[in-house]
């Protein structure tokens, strides 16, 4: 039996990941944090100077990003001694799984109060291998497994850039017995939050 239509698919991914923190300068205040798609959280930070609490941002970044990738590895640095001044930017770097991600940071006043982003697009490898065994399944049925290792994932969570795409392993038995290997091409979306695949032609 040759099968031949297009096998292909759409699952949701969190998008560009971006916050506004409020009172990230070394003082008693209560922060509010924001992120697309996800719920406000408060920091409370201490302290009096006239330089950013580094700490306090990096833990507050490497929080955020644990609710948007669950499981993940994280770790995230912030240079230290940065002047609070309206205007001002810089870069903190996380690494994801092993796999490294820049975020923007920019202070929007001179109070402490700054806002990051990054537009990677986290990705739970788990959840994907499972969505399309499940499409596929209702396409073509069968039994199927989906293998997904993008070069650089020590984890569970895939970091990619909008726009990429990247190649999973599809095997399996059709419901008359025959038994398949593909590749399945997965896009991630410049914008938007589903990422769409589709089984490679031969």
């Amino acid at each position: 039996m040759e099968i031949r239509p297009r096998w292909a698919g759409e699952i949701g991914v969190s998008g560009m990941f971006q916050t506004t923190t409020r009172g990230a300068r070394r003082r008693s205040l209560t922060a509010a944090f924001g992120v697309a798609g996800l719920a406000a959280a408060a920091l409370a930070l201490s302290g009096c100077s006239s330089s950013l609490d580094s700490a306090k941002l990096s833990s507050t970044i490497t929080a955020k990003i644990n609710e948007v990738a669950p499981g993940a590895s994280v770790a995230v640095t912030c240079p230290s001694d940065v002047k609070a001044e309206k205007g001002g930017t810089f870069d903190c770097t996380a690494v994801v799984d092993g796999q490294n991600v820049k975020l923007v940071v920019t202070q929007d006043d001179d109070q402490g109060n700054v806002s990051y982003k990054t537009t990677a697009k986290f990705i739970a490898l788990n959840t994907m291998q499972t969505k399309i065994n499940e499409q596929l399944t209702q396409q073509v049925p069968g039994t199927w497994q989906t293998s997904c290792k993008p070069q650089g994932v020590t984890g569970t969570v895939y970091v990619a850039e909008p726009g990429s795409t990247f190649d999973c392993t599809v095997t399996g038995t059709t419901e008359g017995g025959e038994e398949k290997s593909e590749t399945a091409v997965v896009t991630v979306p410049a914008d938007g939050t589903e990422v769409t695949w589709e089984i490679k032609q031969s």
